[in-house]
């Protein structure tokens, strides 16, 4: 699904925002990239829908050279890869409806299926009956279920989520994140940028652990235990990023917290899709 080989970027004021990166993400994973910011996730995530061009190295989705592709040829790929933002970027003169159908009109989709695939998605982010509502009498969890709607309208293979539950409460974000959960078993990869130390210490997602423009730690290369994550996010809020403990899976080594401890997670992500916040 996604390859890179040996991609750095640096920007025009020298900054090395990646440095001779090698990835691979098959199809139907959910990755998690995790570090401190100005480790690379954004860049790599920009990398991965053109928004920037790779210095050096190649960027592969579906065995498709993205950094071989001429301008005309790059809404083509988009039309692949739906794409989440922290800060939400929806029309704030288009309601919600019109927010989600406007990916359909762009590609130019007949206004019976634009109708019928707009109020299907709707149903399924839990946002049917918000359909004649505009961006700001929304809350900030149900703006990110429409960019969720949007992204996923023209039915990607690949969706990319840049910190989607930055700018949320621990409860929306989870609802949030349950909903990329069961995208991600209907089919979709799904790479997603994130701080939340509470949702990647509780799914067990690879992690991909990024630094100074490189992958310092990849779960799925070096068998990082479950138990290994909550050190990850104490290391995380403190700032520091020691090197994890390379210890092979075992069915002791699964955590096994206490309700009293994590009063306010939601441990399971496949209940509640209809979450509201």
């Amino acid at each position: 699904m996604i390859t890179l080989r040996t991609v750095s970027k640096v920007y025009p004021n020298g900054f090395h925002a990646l440095s001779n990166v090698d990835l691979v993400i098959p199809k139907n994973e959910f990755v998690f990239l995790i570090g401190s910011s100005g480790a690379g996730k954004s860049t790599l995530i920009k990398l991965l829908f053109r928004e920037e061009l790779a210095s050096q190295g190649q960027v592969l989705i579906n065995g498709v050279d993205v950094m071989s592709l001429k301008n005309k040829q790059v809404p083509y790929l988009r039309r692949k890869i739906g794409v989440i933002f922290q800060d939400f970027k929806l029309l704030p003169n288009m309601t919600v409806y019109e927010n989600v159908a406007f990916a359909q009109r762009v590609i130019g989709q007949s206004p019976k299926k634009i109708k019928t695939r707009t109020l299907k998605m709707l149903d399924l982010v839990g946002l049917l009956s918000k359909r004649d509502v505009y961006p700001d009498e929304l809350s900030g969890g149900e703006q990110q279920r429409v960019c969720v709607g949007r992204a996923m309208i023209n039915s990607p293979d690949l969706l990319l989520a840049d910190e989607p539950t930055g700018n949320l409460d621990l409860d929306t974000a989870w609802g949030i994140t349950d909903l990329l959960c069961k995208l991600n078993e209907l089919g979709t990869t799904i790479v997603m940028a994130t701080h939340a130390t509470h949702i990647v210490e509780n799914l067990k997602k690879r992690v991909i652990r990024m630094e100074g423009g490189k992958i310092i730690e990849d779960s799925a290369l070096n068998n990082v235990a479950p138990r290994s994550l909550p050190v990850l996010g104490a290391a995380l809020r403190s700032g520091s990023l020691p090197k994890w403990g390379r210890v092979a899976p075992t069915q002791s080594s699964k955590p096994s917290p206490s309700p009293s401890s994590r009063p306010n997670l939601r441990p399971n992500p496949k209940s509640n899709l209809r979450h509201k916040p």
